[in-house]
C-alpha cells in the first residue's frame, strides 16, 4: 500500500490527475490534451502538457515530488522563441529564473497541485511579472 498519491506508480497517478484538471477547467467537450516528444536515438524527451497562451506554447512539467530533473523541460525550452515554463508539483508557489542545459535562461513558474484550475489566471501574472525584470 502507497504512503501518498505521490509515490503511487512512480507519479503516473499525478499525471494523470492533473491532466484530468486541465481537461475539466479548459478544455471543451471536443478538446483533448497535447504534449511535446522528441525521439532521437539515446535522448529522447517528453514534455507532460503544452499548454497555448496568447501565441506561446508553454510547456508543463508534473513532478510528484518538489525535486526532479528537468531535462525534457530545458529540450523544448532550448528550441522555443520565449522564456516561459511550468512544472506543476507538491510544493510551494514560486518563480524561478532557471538556466538550460545548453544556457539558455527562462523563468519557471512552480505551481502546487491545489491551484490548477486557476492555470489560466497564474500564467497572466506569471509572463506579466517575469515580462518586466
Amino acid at each position: 500500500m502507497a504512503g501518498d498519491i505521490n509515490s503511487v506508480f512512480q507519479g503516473k497517478i499525478v499525471e494523470h490527475i492533473i491532466g484530468q484538471e486541465l481537461l475539466a477547467y479548459f478544455g471543451t467537450p471536443l478538446s483533448s490534451l497535447n504534449f511535446w516528444v522528441r525521439e532521437k536515438s539515446q535522448s529522447s524527451a517528453e514534455i507532460d502538457f503544452i499548454f497555448a497562451y496568447e501565441g506561446y506554447i508553454i510547456p508543463i512539467e508534473v513532478k510528484s515530488t518538489p525535486e526532479g530533473r528537468l531535462r525534457s523541460l530545458h529540450s523544448f525550452i532550448d528550441n522555443t522563441p520565449h522564456p516561459y515554463a511550468i512544472r506543476i508539483y507538491p510544493g510551494k508557489l514560486k518563480v524561478e529564473k532557471q538556466n538550460t542545459l545548453n544556457g539558455k535562461n527562462y523563468y519557471l513558474l512552480n505551481l502546487p497541485f491545489y491551484l490548477v484550475s486557476k492555470l489560466d489566471k497564474y500564467i497572466d501574472w506569471f509572463v506579466t511579472e517575469t515580462s518586466k525584470l
